[in-house]
């Protein structure tokens, strides 16, 4: 799920695309979001999928080539991250970005600028197939972004570019 949702709001969305593809979807909490404890934060993020792809191939014997890995937003990079260390078949990637930036809040510290979830430095490493979907009017993350990733995703499926879509 994105940045401003927890999977409440996220699980009728997946419903949706579970009802329309006929697959099974497992959907998870980001620690810190919704009701699951611990802190929010890149690393746990990233734990939080890889317990849910662990979950998947080891307790219940999924192949990994039948899982695609689906990211909205902040979900992008947890699963850009995952894709880039093992084999799945598939990324589908929504309103994706190029990284966080915390500089911001370094520039108060006097801390050099640090990014977070580096989709950018990630994506050449990712094996399967990447699927980009984006909104032309997306205010949050420019169009350009998109660009600069499907240009480095070494293995990607033509973008589904939404023209008016924020």
């Amino acid at each position: 799920h994105g940045e401003a949702e927890d999977l409440g709001i996220a699980v009728s969305d997946m419903s949706e695309v579970a009802d329309f593809t006929g697959c099974d979807v497992l959907c998870y909490e980001y620690s810190g979001y919704g009701l699951a404890s611990g802190e929010p934060s890149e690393s746990n993020c990233y734990a939080d999928i890889r317990a849910a792809y662990e979950y998947l191939v080891k307790d219940k014997g999924v192949d990994p080539l039948r899982i695609v890995l689906y990211g909205k937003s902040l979900g992008t990079g947890s699963s850009v991250d995952l894709a880039s260390q093992v084999d799945v078949g598939g990324l589908v990637m929504v309103s994706s970005f190029l990284s966080l930036s915390y500089s911001k809040v370094l520039r108060v510290t006097g801390v050099q600028r640090t990014d977070a979830f580096s989709n950018v430095d990630k994506i050449h490493r990712v094996k399967c197939q990447v699927l980009i979907i984006h909104g032309m009017r997306d205010r949050i993350v420019p169009y350009s972004s998109v660009v600069n990733l499907f240009k480095k995703a070494p293995n990607k499926a033509p973008p589904v570019i939404v023209p008016f879509a924020d």
